[in-house]
């Protein structure tokens, strides 16, 4: 299995992950594309992502 498969079955599967892998994405890209390890942790808990 490619390691894309692999996330994108991970992600499917487990929707709070999914979330989380998001929120991450928004982390990183605050702090100029830096490594953001999961599970969230600090201020990266606090991020408020709108939809719609």
């Amino acid at each position: 299995m490619s390691a894309q498969a692999f996330a994108a079955n991970w992600l499917r599967t487990r929707p709070s992950h999914a979330l989380e892998t998001i929120v991450a994405c928004h982390a990183s890209h605050r702090r100029n594309a830096t490594w953001t390890s999961l599970p969230l942790a600090g201020v990266d808990r606090d991020i408020e992502l709108r939809s719609g």
